[in-house]
């Protein structure tokens, strides 16, 4: 490695350190102010889980950390080497390299090789730290609205994927366990009644078991639903805290569940996404030398941003409705974003 290349490297990866801090403590502030709402029921709570009330929110934010850097990654991994770039043209240290007949592509070698070492770090984060975590993260989420309990009452009516209607009394979390489920299938004149349902974890995934009654010769929990824990999960984000091999295993049991297919697709395209931006957006900062620095910041800001929303809107479409299958949602805005990018990544040099 060249001493251009070490020093390109060194700069990047200051820059990505000061931009992700910066970015997790912006993070923080603003759902800190968002949820101060809550800090007198998660006083209590947090007391019952024997913290205080500043130990509790520390652990809070220290366990959803993993969950963030994974979010505002790619971004920092933008911003660092939009950064960089610019640094570099605004005092004219690129200049001798192109006299030298260097080119762009071999110049942004470094911010690349630091931007794949970034990625695989962020890739371990979210497939082996985000689901460990994942139990604590919904317990202190819980806690901090004031819900210690691991018991949820108040699930309503859910649609299983084949199209059978549950309806449970209590989901005991802690226990894994359903009481007093009625469940409604087309084949059924009235509902099967189930006192309690045991999820039992298998290599398989897992599934679930009813005492032996008139009910299960209606209706066999065990083969006849693909109901899972997660769809039980108050918390919406449960299941994008999954790894891709848990992941696989829950959409080959309920493949007619689109937004799990979609959730799977962007485990894979994840660690595209940050490449993605960086083709497309340091082509633009080389450019210039006149750029202002503030200027670089807000077309970071404003590709990240039509990035993130034609990610979310193509995700959402996914997931919700066939107008489009949930492998070209969640693989369409790194091809659209990528080619583009590629175009002008080979037409800047």
């Amino acid at each position: 490695m060249k001493t251009i290349d070490r020093y390109i490297l060194r700069s990047f990866f200051v820059a990505f350190v000061s931009t992700i801090t910066a970015l997790l403590a912006l993070y923080l502030a603003i759902h800190g102010f968002t949820h101060v709402s809550y800090v007198e029921v998660a006083r209590e709570t947090f007391a019952r889980e024997g913290y205080s009330l500043a130990s509790g929110f520390a652990t809070y934010y220290a366990v959803h950390i993993p969950e963030i850097l994974v979010f505002v990654g790619p971004h920092a991994l933008l911003m660092a080497s939009m950064f960089t770039v610019h640094s570099l043209n605004q005092s004219n240290e690129l200049v001798p390299l192109f006299a030298a007949g260097v080119s762009r592509a071999r110049i942004l070698l470094p911010v690349f090789l630091g931007a794949a070492v970034v990625t695989i770090g962020l890739v371990v984060v979210k497939e082996v730290t985000v689901p460990r975590l994942a139990d604590d993260m919904t317990r202190l989420a819980r806690a901090m609205r004031g819900r210690t309990d691991d018991v949820v009452n108040d699930l309503g009516l859910i649609r299983d994927g084949r199209g059978n209607i549950i309806q449970p009394g209590v989901w005991d979390v802690s226990q894994q366990c359903l009481e007093n489920v009625y469940i409604w299938t087309p084949r059924l004149t009235k509902p099967a009644h189930f006192d309690r349902l045991d999820w039992v974890s298998d290599s398989g995934g897992g599934t679930w078991r009813a005492q032996p009654t008139d009910a299960v010769a209606q209706f066999d929990p065990s083969r006849d639903t693909d109901l899972v824990p997660y769809d039980l999960a108050p918390e919406q984000r449960a299941v994008t805290r999954l790894s891709f091999e848990a992941l696989r295993r829950l959409h080959e049991r309920s493949p007619a569940k689109r937004h799990l297919a979609v959730i799977l697709h962007e485990h894979l395209t994840y660690p595209l996404t940050p490449f993605v931006l960086l083709f497309f957006g340091l082509p633009l900062v080389m450019r210039s030398r006149k750029k202002n620095v503030f200027q670089g910041l807000g077309l970071c800001l404003v590709l990240s941003l039509g990035f993130f929303s034609m990610t979310q809107i193509l995700h959402r479409l996914g997931s919700r409705s066939e107008i489009i299958s949930p492998a070209l949602a969640a693989w369409l805005p790194v091809i659209v974003f990528g080619a583009i990018g590629l175009v002008i990544f080979d037409s800047n040099d």
